[in-house]
């Protein structure tokens, strides 16, 4: 995995080895969804343990993994990192997700299943985006996200 400071904590890039893109994709995208905080942030599925789901078993596994690995960089003493809960997201063409962080998570991560928009980080006092991100797992701690408005004319799907 590969490990970025910024803000005095890191992100953790990492491709997955576990993960069947075309499977994983074809699963997501036969869940029922809602419209994801008031309708102008796509879509979310209705699930919250998607990950738990037995075609997700290896990349849990391997996500936890490296879960466990980021936060061993950061000098945490902890025995397992467990993912607690997980969700499915889709933006249609031109839907963005705001500028949002999960304050109850001791680690965050996201999955892109799809290309079409990037991810960005911000620091809490800072509003421009600094570090962006177009395609891989990442992990990361106190820090904001937003996921930029789909560009490609498909749906973009990730996983939080």
């Amino acid at each position: 995995m590969q490990m970025i400071p910024m803000f005095g904590t890191y992100v953790g890039a990492a491709k997955l080895k576990s993960l069947n893109v075309d499977s994983a994709l074809e699963y997501v995208k036969n869940l029922k969804e809602h419209d994801a905080y008031g309708g102008d942030n796509g879509a979310v599925t209705v699930t919250q343990r998607l990950l738990d789901e037995p075609i997700f078993k290896d990349v849990k596994d391997e996500c936890e993994h490296l879960a466990k690995a980021y936060v061993d960089v950061q000098g945490h003493q902890v025995d397992e990192v467990k993912i607690a809960s997980s969700w499915g997201n889709t933006l249609k063409k031109d839907e963005p997700i705001h500028v949002h962080m999960h304050p109850n998570s001791y680690v965050s991560g996201v999955l892109y299943l799809t290309g079409g928009s990037s991810l960005s980080f911000h620091h809490p006092l800072i509003t421009e985006d600094l570090f962006t991100f177009e395609e891989a797992a990442n992990f990361f701690d106190r820090l904001l996200a937003v996921a930029h408005r789909n560009t490609a004319r498909s749906d973009r799907n990730k996983l939080p």
